[in-house]
């Protein structure tokens, strides 16, 4: 009933754009904004898609002091494709079965010390569902800078997924496999626009041991000009 392209579970919220008109602003220590969306995060649309629905996303944060900033955001609205509609019960529509998601982020700094860390939830309202699916995920990433080359950095993950039980009765304790994922990193800056990384992943996931997940990886990071000519 979600995205009819989604084949390896759901996304909780898109790492694209969404459509939207939006209202932002500042006063002293708080910022705030608030949109109008013309489909969900969980399940975006284009413009031409017959499965828009308008919906609301919100944020706002506090700068406690200069370095130090928490934030919390959330959205609502539907998100099955109309496609399904004649599957629903009669008298609902899509707009009766929202996902709903809230989250809270922190950013800190000083020296040579950072800290980011984020936690989100989103429940979707399936039909059919006594008790609906939740996903809940958050990180918390640590750097520090060793000296003006070289830096270390930390990031600890998880994904947790919620109880359901259908209108049947059937239940599960989580209706996918919970994950975890640990990070270390090292980076040295070759120069102005250039960065190599060395990191190691350890990755683990409900109902599978051993180390076949994990990953060692190598990146080169640059920049590079854009071309350009006058005529």
């Amino acid at each position: 009933g979600g995205a009819t392209t989604e084949r390896t579970g759901m996304v909780p919220v898109t790492l694209e754009g969404v459509h939207a008109a939006e209202v932002s602003g500042t006063w002293k220590r708080v910022d705030a904004r608030f949109q109008l969306t013309n489909s969900s995060p969980s399940n975006p649309q284009g413009l031409s898609s017959r499965s828009q629905n308008v919906q609301w996303t919100a944020g706002m944060g506090y700068t406690i002091r200069q370095g130090f900033r928490l934030g919390v955001s959330g959205f609502r609205g539907p998100f099955l494709e109309n496609d399904v509609e004649g599957l629903l019960s009669p008298g609902t529509s899509v707009r009766d079965y929202p996902a709903v998601g809230i989250g809270a982020d922190a950013q800190w700094g000083y020296g040579r010390w950072s800290v980011m860390a984020e936690w989100l939830r989103v429940r979707f309202h399936y039909p059919g569902f006594e008790k609906p699916p939740a996903v809940s995920s958050a990180f918390v990433e640590v750097k520090a800078t060793l000296n003006p080359r070289m830096y270390a950095a930390f990031r600890g993950a998880f994904e947790s997924n919620s109880k359901v039980v259908d209108t049947s009765g059937d239940a599960a304790d989580h209706f996918l496999p919970n994950r975890q994922a640990y990070e270390v990193a090292i980076g040295y800056r070759v120069n102005r626009v250039q960065t190599l990384k060395f990191g190691y992943e350890v990755f683990n996931t409900t109902g599978s041991t051993g180390t076949q997940n994990n990953v060692f990886g190598v990146q080169f990071v640059t920049s590079i000009h854009a071309l350009s000519k006058a005529f």
